[in-house]
């Protein structure tokens, strides 16, 4: 006979919504690299910075993830650079999961910088640490990760990584990872974009094939949307309110400007970014960045999620 379970609705979160309303916690910006500086790095590029046993930046992630962990949320989105300096596979096991991993399975992540340029002297890896962490990874027939070498495009040195599993929790990876894709939660439609296109085909130009491919799916997406509520997240933020230019300004910016062109158009609601290490909350805009206060998107900017440690210490 089955077994029948009848305890009722008495599990904890996060098994269990704890509220009426759902909850969408967000942050950015998080973990620190583990082990010795590789490649052209300096020992501050890594969780020791000092090379003395320095700890306050692995400290900082756990602090965040503690804070989240007390919002209970229903879920959590991850507005990229989840992994320094350039998102290994190996540094996602070896600190990120350590702290963040304990919701895993609640978070509804988007690439930064960070997971898909080469950092720091340290060659990048296109992405593949971070859909290799959240897709998980193809196997060889005996249980082997199918393992394939990038090529270092600085000087550097090259190394293996594991090819990862085509669709999964950061959405499909494609032939040089993709990973946009959409959600909905409570009334709200939630869409995770990637704005790393300088690696990509086409680069980061709007008539570009990647970036194209991209905003094609955005604009369908927002047509068949009929949620009362819009909300939109990628990594860097086209609005800034720190001393460094706006992503306007940078390689990233063509394409961050015609996503805000399209959700204006579609009358989304918010949109979340990281990248900054701060937190900022601006009125509601048009793409131009001017005030309006009817129809305007608001954005917020939250990167301060553990890497950011001289605000902590």
């Amino acid at each position: 006979a089955p077994f029948i379970w009848s305890g009722g609705g008495d599990n904890s979160w996060p098994y269990a919504q704890t509220g009426p309303a759902p909850v969408l916690a967000t942050v950015g910006d998080i973990s620190c690299q583990p082990g010795e500086p590789v490649e052209g790095e300096k020992q501050k590029d890594v969780c020791d910075k000092t090379g003395a046993g320095y700890t306050t930046r692995m400290e900082a992630q756990a602090a965040t993830a503690n804070q989240i962990e007390e919002m209970k949320p229903n879920l959590v989105a991850i507005l990229g650079d989840e992994q320094y300096e350039v998102g290994r596979y190996q540094d996602f096991l070896e600190s990120f999961d350590k702290t963040y991993g304990a919701f895993k399975f609640l978070q509804r992540p988007s690439p930064g910088n960070h997971e898909f340029y080469s950092e720091h002297g340290e060659t990048g890896v296109h992405g593949r640490g971070y859909f290799d962490y959240y897709n998980g990874t193809e196997l060889n027939s005996d249980g082997s990760p199918v393992e394939e070498t990038i090529a270092s495009e600085n000087g550097g040195e090259s190394f293996t990584q594991p090819r990862p599993r085509q669709d999964g929790q950061a959405g499909e990876y494609g032939a040089n990872g993709n990973g946009w894709y959409s959600y909905d939660l409570g009334s709200w439609h939630i869409i995770s974009l990637n704005a790393e296109c300088a690696v990509q085909p086409g680069g980061c130009s709007t008539s570009g094939e990647w970036f194209a491919s991209e905003t094609k799916w955005l604009e369908g997406d927002l047509s068949q949307n009929h949620s009362q509520c819009t909300l939109a997240y990628w990594h860097q933020p086209t609005f800034s309110s720190t001393a460094e230019p706006s992503t306007a300004d940078s390689e990233e910016g063509e394409v961050t400007d015609a996503w805000w062109k399209l959700l204006y158009a579609h009358h989304a609601s918010l949109i979340l970014n990281g990248h900054d290490h701060v937190y900022s909350r601006f009125a509601p805009m048009n793409p131009a960045g001017e005030p309006d206060p009817l129809h305007g998107i608001r954005e917020f900017t939250v990167g301060t999620c553990g890497e950011i440690t001289e605000a902590l210490t």
